[in-house]
C-alpha cells in the first residue's frame, strides 16, 4: 500500500482485523484514471464460500449527509459468494460515484444500477446501503484525524427498490428478515 496515508493504513488494519483470513489490498482506478480507492478483500468471512470487501480511501472525501452541509467520513463494505468476480468493480464504482458526484452515500441510500452496469445478476440491480450487521466493530471508529462510519452494500432488485421507496427501510429490512434472504447470493430471487 505504497503512497497510502498512515490513517488509511490504520483503516485497512481495522477492516482486516474484523474480516479475518488473509486479506489482500488492491488499488482500483476510475475509467479515466483520475481517482482511485483501495479495496481490501478477504475470503471465508463472515462464512465459508464468501468474499468480504472494504473500501479504503473513500473516507478521504467526506460525504455530505444533509442540505445543511454536515459531512461524515464513510467507507463501504460488501460481501458475496466468492465465485462472483466483478463484485469489487461494482463496490469501487459506488465509491467513485460518491467521490466524483458528491453523492449522499448514507444509511438507507440506493445507488441505482450499480450491479446492472457490470451485468452481475439477472435479478439484483442496485446497491442498498445499510448498517454493516455482518461484522462487529464497524459502528463508527475514531482514528484520531477522522472518525469513519461504514455502510454495507446490499444487492437489491427493482421491485425491492420500489418497495423501499413506498414503505421505507425498516419495512424492507423486515421483509428480508421474514424471508431470510441470502444476501451473499447475487442471483437470489427478489422478495417481491
Amino acid at each position: 500500500m505504497s503512497g497510502v496515508s498512515d490513517i488509511n493504513k490504520k483503516i485497512a488494519r481495522h477492516i482486516a482485523s474484523k474480516f479475518g483470513g488473509s486479506p489482500k489490498v488492491t488499488r482500483y482506478w476510475s475509467d479515466d484514471q483520475a481517482i482511485s480507492v483501495d479495496l481490501l478483500a478477504a475470503a471465508g468471512g463472515p462464512c465459508s464460500g464468501v468474499m468480504s470487501y472494504g473500501t479504503i480511501g473513500l473516507s478521504d472525501h467526506p460525504v455530505r449527509i444533509n442540505d445543511d452541509g454536515d459531512e461524515v467520513c464513510v467507507e463501504l463494505l460488501g460481501a458475496c459468494a466468492d465465485a462472483v468476480k466483478n463484485f469489487p468493480n461494482a463496490l469501487t464504482t459506488a465509491a467513485f460515484y460518491a467521490i466524483r458526484n458528491q453523492w449522499h452515500c448514507v444509511h438507507g441510500g440506493v445507488l441505482q444500477n450499480a450491479l446492472d452496469m457490470y451485468k452481475l445478476s439477472v435479478t439484483m440491480k442496485h446497491f442498498l446501503f445499510t448498517s454493516p450487521f455482518l461484522w462487529e466493530g464497524f459502528n463508527g471508529v475514531d482514528f484520531g484525524d477522522k472518525k469513519v462510519h461504514w455502510l454495507l452494500a446490499v444487492p437489491i432488485s427493482d421491485a425491492e427498490h420500489a418497495y423501499l421507496q413506498d414503505h421505507g427501510l425498516d419495512a424492507l429490512e423486515r421483509a428480508f428478515e421474514d424471508r431470510q434472504i441470502d444476501i451473499f447470493d447475487i442471483n437470489r430471487d427478489s422478495v417481491f
